[in-house]
């Protein structure tokens, strides 16, 4: 009987110590604090309610036809594409696994372009980009990425060309390029 009697007397005491660290003295949520001074306090439903007013604000913004979308708006952009794509792609009944889903980027580039690139020996027909230097116009276009493959250089297909003369070709072209890359996302 002692024995019970401790463990109920552990047991209480255990609940106190926790529901007054977590609640306050009468069961109720503690406010976090008195305000400091200077400091006002803030409905949660109005803070709410002003986030709410935040994204719609920033919804007709985007609808503006001036708008220009930020480099992460873009990025978030086409890996929803991305994804939609792969998810069509394998149909309604099929279970969508992990797949890779290709993005064309298409920009119009002056030289220098400020595009490191480099060959796998996994594929050696394809000129992946390694890095954007600063002093380029890739740079300043800001939407090539580190892990793009050339696709196509004013028109002309250079994906399956050998290293070099997919290199060759780009070196050869002259005053404003379109060129053409590809992001290969991972889905699922």
């Amino acid at each position: 009987m002692g024995r019970r009697w401790l463990l109920g007397l552990l047991s209480l005491w255990c609940c106190s110590v926790w529901s007054s660290s977590f609640l306050g003295g009468l069961g109720e949520p503690e406010k976090g604090g008195e305000l400091q001074e200077g400091e006002e306090y803030i409905d949660p439903k109005d803070a709410a309610f002003q986030r709410q007013q935040e994204i719609i604000a920033a919804r007709k913004r985007k609808l503006q036809p001036n708008y220009k979308e930020t480099a992460r708006e873009k990025k978030v952009r086409l890996r929803k594409l991305a994804m939609w794509n792969a998810v069509q792609r394998k149909g309604m009944t099929d279970v969508v696994g992990r797949s890779e889903a290709t993005v064309d980027i298409k920009v119009n580039l002056m030289k220098p372009l400020g595009i490191e690139f480099e060959k796998f020996d996994t594929e050696p027909n394809r000129a992946w980009v390694s890095a954007i230097l600063e002093e380029g116009s890739a740079y300043r276009n800001d939407e090539v990425e580190r892990g793009d493959y050339l696709f196509s250089v004013n028109g002309k297909e250079v994906d399956g060309m050998p290293y070099e003369e997919a290199i060759q070709v780009l070196i050869d072209a002259e005053g404003s390029m379109e060129l053409v890359f590809k992001r290969i996302y991972t889905v699922g």
